[in-house]
């Protein structure tokens, strides 16, 4: 799935929520283009960058989704991560992770070879 059909309905909604002043169906799609790279997928961009290819390759990406964290996970693979001597190493390869893992826990993590460095930049802490 790309960026444009997981974000499709709110692009929609960006686009008709849009100010009546902009005359062009053209500026309203860009203004929505714009509002939406800044409220929504937190992309602090300028118009150009709106109204380029750079927009149109980042809807036509795969979407990633952010893998989900509770906090003590997070704060337990960043402490291995910081104190280990190999840095990497694979999630799979880490026998303490990987039983948490089997019981139930760490359960945003889809991809187990993935390194513990990818994981803590790529991740989004649900704090409780």
């Amino acid at each position: 799935m790309t960026n444009l059909e997981y974000y499709k309905d709110e692009l929609k909604r960006y686009i008709k929520k849009n100010p009546k002043f902009l005359s062009l169906k053209s500026d309203v799609i860009g203004k929505a283009f714009t509002l939406f790279s800044h409220e929504r997928i937190d992309i602090w961009c300028n118009d150009e960058w709106a109204e380029t290819e750079h927009f149109i390759d980042w809807l036509l990406e795969e979407h990633k989704e952010p893998i989900k964290l509770k906090q003590w996970e997070f704060e337990l693979i960043g402490y291995i991560y910081r104190t280990s001597s190999v840095k990497k190493m694979f999630f799979v390869h880490y026998s303490e992770l990987n039983y948490l893992r089997g019981v139930g826990y760490f359960k945003g993590i889809t991809n187990e070879y993935m390194t513990l460095k990818e994981i803590l930049e790529n991740c989004e802490v649900e704090y409780e």
